[in-house]
């Protein structure tokens, strides 16, 4: 770090200063004993604070049954932490100057800050391990250290926005390259010097890398992140790679599905306009979340169709036990020789007990008649969305999608418990009718649903002795989805469990 860039953007004299009435809020929470008369008292010092603050509770963004006439009453209703929250997001806005001017797009920078600060809110809320309104003030502030480095450099920064064209991905290491100093660095010391509490100036250093935050700080800096992840998922114009991030670590950081991470974008989407509005700010056109959803699901399976790949889990795998054959040519599912590769490697260390490991075997419903009433090209179609949608619910448990025969998906799920595996399967069932349909209008029309006959088949300490080789676990997740489909289809079985535990 360059210590005298450093000392140049603390000495600048146009930092942005906290209101007298946000420092004593900071330092009356930071007080675990403060009572609410204490923290109302101080909220009430500031007129015009005290009055947005009660116009915002008392809008439908918080639907409370009763008006709140005051900030003791609101306190009570709410609990200190969204009011104080609500009150130092205030003086946060009324502390930056709003005016864009030289390379710094202020509306871009609250858009960031709105939609990052809402997102980690409602992942923090769905995961639980921190508060949501912590999380709400980190989204806030995350980005604060851009305006202190706008203000003290003034061109030389602005050179750096420009240098990156928008793209927020690239800015610390433009940073770093120029300067020898980034923002989240800068932010946390403004936090630091404003007396915020070590739990909230942490995240702000790491937002950028939260997977380096200290143990205490990691949740909500993960929150973060991921909100960042929601923001670009809204604002970018290709959804796609934000959209596959959030799966991915929603899954890995908080065990949270596609499902619930679609509706917390759908959450934010609304919501951002109200607080945009309860806020007075401009953070320009607000985005269609169904619409960004959709636009996302359809690349996926164009991707699917464009670049034939392995899934992330299964480029992991290759390079810890060197396996992995040639890629599906339709789908970009891994092909027989590398299904085959996969399920010999996991199996090893499954049966030695490092791990527990499941096979997920998929076959589409009445395929072979969809291709005699509708075509072949249809059936392509259907195969491609199909891979695409398996990829979505089984690459986030670190699943590896494949394609053996022309009729048949194969999941390798290494780490993957039978419940797991149910759990993503029904997520799966629930979406493929819907998915479809939009996707391939034409079976809609003819009136055709598209379902999926599954088996499942778990390699644990309960079944060690039944599946004895590879091939005996595949076995049992093909016996399953074989009765499924000679029973009528679009159902789910496990592979029977050993004797001795059904006695």
């Amino acid at each position: 770090m360059d210590r005298h860039v450093l000392e140049e953007v603390l000495a600048c004299p146009s930092l942005p200063s906290l209101p007298t009435v946000a420092t004593r809020i900071i330092e009356l929470t930071n007080n675990p004993d403060v009572s609410v008369d204490e923290l109302a008292e101080a909220i009430r010092w500031d007129q015009a604070l005290s009055a947005r603050i009660l116009r915002t509770v008392n809008s439908s963004y918080y639907g409370l049954r009763e008006r709140c006439t005051t900030i003791h009453k609101a306190l009570l209703l709410l609990g200190m932490r969204p009011v104080k929250a609500l009150a130092l997001g205030f003086s946060l806005i009324d502390a930056v100057d709003y005016e864009s001017e030289g390379g710094l797009d202020y509306r871009a920078y609250w858009r960031r800050a709105i939609y990052t600060a809402q997102a980690a809110k409602a992942i923090a809320r769905a995961a639980g391990g921190c508060e949501p309104d912590e999380a709400f003030l980190v989204g806030m502030l995350q980005d604060v250290g851009m305006i202190a480095l706008h203000h003290a450099l003034g061109d030389d920064y602005d050179a750096v926005l420009a240098e990156t064209g928008g793209d927020h991905a690239k800015l610390c290491r433009a940073e770093l390259e120029h300067l020898d100093i980034q923002h989240p660095d800068i932010g946390a010391m403004l936090a630091e010097a404003w007396n915020f509490p070590s739990d909230l100036t942490i995240p702000i250093r790491y937002h950028e890398r939260p997977t380096a935050a200290p143990g205490n700080t990691a949740a909500i800096t993960r929150c973060v992140a991921m909100g960042n992840a929601v923001h670009d998922a809204l604002t970018d114009d290709d959804p796609t790679p934000a959209i596959r991030r959030l799966y991915t670590r929603g899954k890995q950081w908080f065990s949270l599905t596609p499902s619930s991470i679609d509706l917390i974008i759908r959450d934010v989407a609304t919501s951002s306009q109200e607080i945009s509005r309860l806020f007075r700010l401009d953070t320009g056109a607000f985005a269609d979340a169904e619409e960004i959803l959709a636009q996302a699901e359809q690349r996926l399976v164009a991707m699917s169709r464009e670049e034939p790949r392995a899934t992330y889990a299964a480029e992991d795998l290759a390079k810890t036990f060197a396996c992995i054959g040639e890629n599906d040519p339709l789908t970009g599912a891994v092909g027989p020789s590398g299904f085959d590769q996969a399920v010999r490697a996991a199996f090893g260390a499954a049966r030695a007990g490092e791990m527990t490991l499941t096979i997920v075997q998929v076959v589409i419903d009445h395929l072979d008649g969809i291709e005699k009433t509708q075509g072949p090209v249809t059936r392509d179609e259907l195969v491609i969305g199909v891979a695409a949608i398996l990829h979505r619910h089984f690459e986030p448990l670190g699943g590896i999608v494949c394609r053996p025969t022309p009729n048949l998906f194969s999941v390798v799920l290494p780490r993957t418990t039978r419940a797991q595996a149910t759990a993503a399967t029904g997520a799966f069932r629930a979406q493929l009718p819907d998915a479809v349909e939009r996707w391939l209008p034409a079976l809609r029309q003819a009136q055709i649903d598209v379902t999926a006959s599954i088996g499942i088949a778990t390699l644990d300490a309960t079944t060690a002795s039944q599946f004895a080789t590879p091939s005996d676990l595949v076995t049992g997740a093909t016996h399953a989805v074989r009765d499924v489909v000679r029973a009528g289809g679009n159902d789910v079985r496990t592979a029977a469990p050993p004797r001795a535990e059904a006695a």
